[in-house]
């Protein structure tokens, strides 16, 4: 695969939502992201009662996943694609597990808060 097929193709990966299935990869966050991809895909396929039951159970997921602590910057991606569901939504500054977030990517690029 030359460079320009591998970029090409780039997209295509990323939206297919592929994660590394590997055991020694696999991460609690990789998990918990997997079911909240289940659960979102279901709530989007529900109406009414069902919907917000599943809805009420993505938003348990999605907490959860927020305070498992990361292990690698795919898992702090993932958290951030989670919780704004792939860009629909925002990483609202008061929440209070947003800083959970940055916390944790301040940390993996070594950087602290600028005040």
């Amino acid at each position: 695969m030359n460079r320009r097929s591998f970029l090409a193709a780039a997209p295509a990966a990323a939206v297919t939502g592929a994660l590394p299935a590997s055991a020694e990869t696999d991460t609690p966050v990789m998990r918990l992201f997997r079911e909240w991809q289940r659960l979102e895909s279901a709530a989007h396929a529900a109406e009414g009662d069902e919907y917000e039951r599943l809805h009420d159970l993505r938003w348990e997921n999605e907490k959860r996943m927020i305070r498992e602590p990361s292990r690698s910057a795919l898992d702090v991606l993932l958290k951030i694609t989670a919780w704004t569901g792939f860009g629909e939504g925002d990483l609202e500054h008061d929440s209070p597990y947003i800083p959970i977030i940055w916390e944790e990517a301040r940390a993996l690029v070594n950087s602290t808060p600028q005040r």
